[in-house]
C-alpha cells in the first residue's frame, strides 16, 4: 500500500487530488465524517461503527473513546472498551 500511495502522490501531488480525478469526493481531513452507531455512539469511522454495531447487537456493553492517561496528559484514547471478558462468540 505504501508504494501506491508513494506512487499516486508522484502522479497527482496528494492523495486527494488522485480521489477528485477519480471522480469521487475526498476527505478534507482525516476522520471528518463521522458515523452514527446503532446504540448512539458517534464513531470516527465506518469501520468503528461496523464494531460498535456488533457489539450492540450482541448485547455487549462498551463504553468508546476512553483517555489512556488522566487529563492534561496526551489525548490517547481507547476506541472500545468492554467491561467484562466475552466468554462466546457466535
Amino acid at each position: 500500500m505504501n508504494k501506491l500511495y508513494r506512487a499516486t502522490r508522484e502522479l497527482f501531488g496528494t492523495w486527494n487530488n488522485a480521489i477528485k480525478t477519480a471522480g469521487f469526493e475526498p476527505n478534507p481531513v482525516m476522520f471528518a465524517k463521522k458515523h452514527m452507531a446503532l446504540d448512539g455512539h458517534k464513531c470516527d469511522s465506518l469501520a468503528e461503527r461496523i464494531i460498535d454495531d456488533w457489539l450492540f447487537r450482541r448485547k455487549i456493553p462498551h463504553k468508546r473513546n476512553i483517555p489512556l492517561f488522566p487529563k492534561g496528559k496526551l489525548d490517547e484514547v481507547l476506541d472500545f472498551l468492554i467491561d467484562k471478558p466475552i466468554v462466546k462468540l457466535d
